[in-house]
């Protein structure tokens, strides 16, 4: 038991250290409030490439979007409990943010300003944060052989081949009375920070999305459902991820959880191990579109009653949790529309904040539910979404392969003319390479998908290089020979 102690203290100890150094953090939280903040942040550093790119607006919507965002974090941060110095180190860094969105700078300046508020935020207020959708445990599996299992073991217990040797040695994730204690959000924030005296490193080149599929894959390690009951657990996570909150299954330990859930009997037990070992598929619309739904009906309750401040709140939400995960898809689907709905989520807002009359902002809203409406049949639709894909690779083969054979039928036919057959075999065997690469790309795609971080870089980097060189010689060669007279030449002795 002590040892099992020791482990728990291990995996939280960056999270506590990180805690620890502010000797006073605001006890009554807003929870919603600081959510809201930190979505925002995250919105403004993922998006704001779309809105300015080298200084310029490339998108006047989005820009004015990151203006407006920019701003409203500055405002709700005033409302967020905290000591004098931490509320003017918040103030200033965001001040900064709000400046920099102003002069356009690049992304990275953005990136770097939003990054060390959130963490400030977090860190302050000891908040707990939550993934918007439901992870992806399969994501989290091949991220977890890429990353982890050198250490920690294919199987996670702990016995990977850089295991032996390391003191304190891999957490053994199999451990029942170790990981009972250890809820998700504290394996994202071990994964995030890593943990200081130890070999477990950061992994801060992971997105937020990544470090959250592999915490939920860690968590399933030790609930394999094998194929008698997994029907019957589906079955069970169906009903009850309607029951349970996802931040409740991402902040909560699994003993924190089944007492959430009721008696500790074995239905309770197979509902703990249903929740740890699914998740929504990816293309589910429960967990955004229903949600923003949701948020906008409460928006008219709270104007009604004069809240203004809960109304856009929610208004906020509506497109942070119930929109924004949803946007790329959607501009998949219809690029024209994803616009036209981003633009009345903020005429919403902007009613809201105008203090327009209850009836303006009532057909707002119902603008914004039609078209939310609409946005969900698009996701729904299957076929669309299949076919919309597949003439969008096809087109990219054929015009690439349109490319290729025609430049193939030159160099045939400057052969044939030229008279130097011996070149044939190399031309021929050149295109029938490509076409067995392209065929082993096709079966090697799903292990290409999964590279993720640092060897997915490694590895575009080095295509790049390749591409590169062969660009440079082909430039090199049609430069030494360009030239007419030389070219003349070339044909004649070759």
């Amino acid at each position: 038991m002590l040892q099992h102690r020791r482990y728990i203290s291990i995996f939280l100890i960056s999270f506590i250290a990180l805690l620890s150094s502010n000797i006073y953090a605001g006890t009554a939280k807003d929870d919603s409030n600081i959510q809201t903040i930190i979505h925002l942040l995250d919105y403004l550093s993922k998006d704001y490439p779309a809105a300015v790119k080298d200084g310029v607006i490339v998108n006047k919507g989005e820009y004015l979007e990151m203006k407006e965002f920019s701003e409203t974090i500055l405002s709700l941060s005033q409302n967020l409990e905290l000591s004098i110095t931490q509320a003017d180190q918040i103030q200033r860094d965001l001040m900064d943010l709000r400046t920099n969105v102003l002069n356009k700078v690049s992304h990275q300046q953005i990136k770097t300003v939003t990054s060390k508020v959130k963490w400030a935020i977090i860190s302050f207020t000891e908040f707990e944060i939550s993934p918007p959708n439901w992870p992806n445990i399969d994501n989290g599996q091949k991220l977890f052989l890429n990353n982890c299992i050198q250490c920690h073991g294919v199987s996670g217990n702990g016995q990977g081949k850089l295991a032996m040797g390391l003191n304190p040695a891999p957490t053994n994730f199999l451990i029942d009375t170790l990981m009972r204690e250890v809820s998700p959000f504290q394996a994202y924030n071990t994964i995030k920070l890593g943990v200081e005296g130890t070999a477990m490193q950061s992994f801060g080149m992971l997105s937020d999305k990544e470090v959250w599929d592999l915490s939920f894959y860690i968590k399933s390690l030790r609930f394999n459902a094998s194929s008698a009951d997994s029907l019957e657990l589906k079955q069970i996570f169906d009903k009850v991820s309607n029951e349970v909150s996802l931040k409740d299954v991402a902040t909560l330990s699994d003993k924190e959880l089944i007492q959430k859930l009721g008696y500790k009997d074995s239905v309770t037990y197979k509902k703990l191990k249903a929740l740890r070992i699914f998740s929504l598929p990816e293309n589910s619309t429960e967990n955004s579109l229903v949600v923003a739904r949701n948020y906008l009906n409460a928006v008219l309750l709270d104007y009604k009653e004069g809240n203004k401040k809960s109304a856009r709140q929610n208004a906020l939400n509506a497109y942070l949790e119930g929109i924004e995960p949803l946007e790329v898809r959607l501009k998949a689907n219809d690029p024209e529309f994803t616009s036209q709905l981003e633009q009345q989520m903020m005429a919403v807002r902007q009613a809201i904040e105008s203090s327009k009359s209850i009836s303006t902002v009532q057909a707002e809203i119902g603008a914004a539910l039609s078209m939310i409406d609409r946005a969900d049949q698009l996701m729904r639709d299957t076929k669309l979404n299949y076919w919309l894909s597949f003439f969008l690779a096809a087109s990219i083969m054929l015009r690439e392969g349109l490319e290729a054979f025609l430049i193939i039928a030159l160099i045939l036919a400057l052969i044939k003319t030229s008279g130097t057959k011996k070149a044939l075999p190399y031309v021929h065997g050149g295109w029938i390479m490509a076409i067995l690469t392209g065929i082993a790309g096709w079966f090697l795609s799903d292990w290409i998908i999964g590279i993720s971080g640092k060897n997915r870089e490694i590895m575009e980097g080095l295509i790049s290089l390749v591409a590169v060189i062969v660009l440079a010689f082909v430039g090199f060669w049609l430069h030494n020979h360009s030239h007419s007279k030389k070219w003349k030449e070339f044909i004649e002795k070759r």
